[in-house]
């Protein structure tokens, strides 16, 4: 079995997002996403007020500097914990 194999609900947010939380992504909203913020020795930050912007750029860093592939629907949770 691979590793991500039945998180696929992980990859659509939509099958987990609730009406509340479209809302939250749908306004514009400052957010910022930061290695440190998550265990890494690691200064890179992204933030601005485009989430999908945010979360694509978090998930580029981390999958060239620190091996890991974040679903789309984890950062965006990581996100809305902050809130």
């Amino acid at each position: 079995m691979r590793g991500n194999e039945g998180m696929d609900f992980l990859e659509d947010p939509s099958q987990w997002l609730t009406d509340k939380d479209t809302r939250l992504f749908s306004e514009k909203t400052r957010a910022n996403l930061a290695c440190k913020s998550y265990g890494f020795d690691c200064n890179y930050t992204t933030k601005g007020e485009a989430v999908e912007k945010i979360v694509e750029e978090f998930r580029e860093h981390t999958l060239q500097e620190h091996y890991i592939d974040y679903p789309e629907g984890v950062l965006m949770k990581f996100i809305m914990k902050k809130r």
